[in-house]
């Protein structure tokens, strides 16, 4: 007599499978934003080296380059090369990399400076925040203009950091995000209360319309920490009572109204 044994199969039942679910979606939650912050980590490390090597092949874009040889200012480099300098590289075979950031796929901007007589370029998008070195200029360019006019108006400093600079400073995306002027373009204006007290206010007026922006502001550095408008609309600097120092700046009612720390 033959024994036969039957196989039964079970299946999950409702429960076990709620149960995996919410295993996953909490392992989801847990590793998508390290995920993310990975990625955005690798895609800044990678804008450091592409900006780099545009810097290297552009210095030697230069040496071969007799009509560029020749330039002694960034607008005789740019009659040559066009605004876009980075694809006038690619295109005439002197660079073979990305030319946009990897982190926010726009193109790179440049600036050109020069060292004995050499023209060099540092290349520049939302994700770099070269503030620190504005700051410093300014600072620098406040002293030159007081020794030469201790009465000198705010609008001098102004001109004197943008001339020196070549362009106004862009306020880095990463400081607006998650704020209502996330996506547009905002510069910084240096605004100094004292001989040696600079605060910085920035809207999306750039030089050519405006050396001043009529003093309006929608982003404020003060002390090193930097205030943001409740919304889109400006607030002029004239609003604000008391400028003596930093402190009575931000402490001040109409100040707290219209701003808030970002």
């Amino acid at each position: 007599m033959m024994l036969t044994e039957k196989n039964s199969k079970k299946g999950f039942t409702l429960i076990e499978v709620i149960v995996v679910l919410v295993i996953l979606a909490i392992l989801a939650a847990i590793l998508i934003p390290s995920y993310i912050k990975y990625i955005d980590k690798a895609n800044r490390t990678e804008c450091t080296m592409i900006r780099s090597s545009l810097s290297k092949q552009f210095t030697a874009m230069v040496d071969y380059d007799k009509n560029l040889r020749k330039c002694t200012t960034d607008l005789q480099i740019f009659n040559i090369t066009g605004s876009n300098v980075p694809k006038y590289m690619l295109d005439n075979g002197y660079y073979d990399g990305k030319i946009n950031c990897p982190v926010d796929g726009e193109s790179y901007t440049t600036k050109i400076t020069f060292k004995n007589g050499v023209a060099h370029a540092t290349f520049l998008c939302g994700c770099v925040d070269t503030f620190m070195s504005y700051q410093a200029l300014c600072k620098e360019k406040l002293q030159e203009v007081l020794n030469k006019n201790k009465w000198a108006g705010r609008d001098s400093l102004i001109k004197a950091v943008y001339e020196e600079n070549g362009s106004l400073e862009k306020i880095a995306s990463d400081v607006l995000a998650d704020t209502q002027l996330e996506g547009t373009v905002q510069y910084w204006r240096p605004y100094y209360l004292s001989s040696d007290t600079i605060v910085y206010y920035g809207n999306e007026t750039d030089y050519d319309k405006s050396v001043t922006a009529n003093w309006e502001a929608t982003v404020l550095s003060v002390g090193g920490k930097t205030y943001i408008s409740n919304g889109k609309k400006s607030s002029n600097l004239a609003w604000f009572k008391d400028y003596s120092d930093e402190s009575s700046l931000v402490n001040s009612t109409k100040f707290k109204s219209l701003f808030i720390e970002k």
